[in-house]
């Protein structure tokens, strides 16, 4: 199990790692499937203008943005593979993890 150690005392975090990694047929047709980055742009913007609903400011929504991307980015590879994943399997999961989101999220 992929877990992230940046905490805060609502489910902004769980928000944002959705939005960031997981597509689904409300995000997709809001936002896009993350082949643009326009709707990208949109995607991740959208995750922090929700931050309001769990009493997160935006400056607080963007770093925890940042946080979240950088540690997705550095573990979830090594993540996968303590589960067993290797190879193919493991590549696989590639776009789930490397996306024009995540870019997005990484420069804030």
């Amino acid at each position: 199990m992929l877990r992230c150690r940046v905490s805060t005392s609502n489910g902004f975090v769980a928000q944002i790692f959705l939005r960031l990694c997981f597509t689904s047929s409300q995000t997709d047709s809001a936002y896009g499937n993350g082949t643009e980055y326009a709707k990208s742009y949109e995607a991740v913007e959208a995750a922090i203008a929700d931050a309001l609903y769990f009493d997160v400011s935006e400056d607080d929504a963007k770093n925890l943005v940042k946080k979240m991307a950088i540690l997705l980015q550095a573990n979830w590879r090594d993540a996968l593979r303590k589960q067993g994943l290797s190879g193919p399997a493991l590549a696989a999961c590639t776009p789930a993890f490397e996306h024009d989101r995540m870019d997005v999220a990484l420069r804030y």
